[in-house]
């Protein structure tokens, strides 16, 4: 990775943040489940990736990591989110 990159790889994780907290808004007002707005997010900006610019450059970029980094870092992050939203009670039955 160059120094070039990095700051490509910023904004990438800013931009996925600030789609995702977007998509969190549309889940509360639509009730639309949040996991699968993510991944039709996700495919869409996938695949118009050579027009964002910078950001698909990003995507590029990202998308040469090792799988198994993305294991490690996303399964506990999704644990978690799925976790959180639990309800109790059909949690504790």
């Amino acid at each position: 990775m160059t120094h070039h990159e990095q700051p490509l790889i910023l904004l990438f994780i800013f931009f996925g943040l600030l789609i995702g907290g977007m998509l969190r808004e549309v889940n509360k007002r639509t009730k639309f489940p949040y996991t699968p707005m993510l991944i039709i997010a996700g495919i869409i900006l996938g695949h118009w990736d050579h027009v964002l610019g910078n950001i698909g450059r990003s995507a590029e970029i990202l998308s040469n990591i090792n799988p198994h980094m993305l294991l490690f870092v996303f399964i506990p992050v999704l644990i978690f989110e799925s976790s959180y939203n639990c309800d109790w009670f059909i949690f504790k039955k």
